[in-house]
């Protein structure tokens, strides 16, 4: 029997990388996002190991609704990928618009909600299954322009602890991904759509790719069931601890 995993937000980046390494290796996966236009594509390519739902994880009654609804082969989840995410403003709270502001905690916040509550009490009845959350180094270090994201990124990084509180007594397993630059396009809709200014964050740093991210998350899950891989936190090589601090220059004696 194959196993499933569902990731949220696959259409593009680390979700679409682990989509295409979790069907490769044989697994099932049910892929969330938006962007219908992207999902059929995935669909296409995949086959009939991918299953596509078009709707949006800040909206409660969708989620609830598609994984009520799910078809037998892909029903019982082994794995919940909570991957979708949003960092929008890029200014103080003060001045930020606040439509931007309640989109990232309606996405961040409460799409990781609803879908842990949708997808675990499944997993509780079967006594089976790994929910695997996307943090960010922005919750543990104050990073110019990111407040709201950070935020609730911290808020999914300590939720990812307490579920352990939570499942105690089961064979649940929770594991938080915390990166720091990954490269994909998630910086367009903080940079409205400016390609330009979006490929700067990259410039001279070397990222982080969806696909290290990808290999991460199967190793996590992959790891015998008696072990709980807490967190893992990975940076590109030239970035240090602090999320602000990159070195871009030519490295010493090059």
């Amino acid at each position: 029997m194959s196993h499933v995993i569902c990731i949220t937000g696959v259409t593009s980046g680390i979700g679409k990388a682990t989509a295409l390494l979790f069907a490769a290796k044989g697994w099932k996966v049910i892929g969330t996002g938006r962007r219908k236009d992207r999902l059929d594509e995935l669909h296409n390519h995949m086959g009939d190991a991918f299953l596509p739902l078009a709707f949006d994880v800040s909206d409660r009654d969708a989620v609830f609704e598609n994984f009520s609804n799910l078809p037998a082969e892909f029903s019982a989840i082994d794995v919940l990928f909570n991957n979708a995410g949003i960092s929008l403003a890029g200014k103080p709270v003060h001045e930020a618009d606040m439509d931007d502001l309640e989109t990232m905690v309606k996405t961040n916040i409460n799409g990781v909600l609803y879908c842990c509550r949708a997808v675990i009490p499944g997993m509780v009845q079967r006594g089976h299954g790994h929910v695997v959350t996307m943090g960010s180094y922005s919750a543990t270090w104050p990073n110019p322009g990111t407040n709201v994201y950070s935020a609730s990124k911290a808020f999914v990084q300590l939720l990812t602890y307490d579920l352990r509180e939570d499942l105690v007594g089961t064979p649940i397993r929770t594991t938080c991904i915390i990166p720091s630059v990954t490269q994909t396009e998630f910086p367009l809709a903080r940079m409205k759509g400016d390609v330009e200014k979006a490929a700067k964050r990259f410039e001279n740093l070397d990222p982080i790719q969806p696909s290290d991210i990808a290999d991460t998350v199967w190793w996590a899950v992959n790891t015998p069931e008696r072990l709980t891989v807490n967190e893992i936190r990975i940076t590109p090589t030239r970035q240090t601890y602090g999320a602000a601090r990159m070195y871009r220059e030519p490295y010493i004696g090059d």
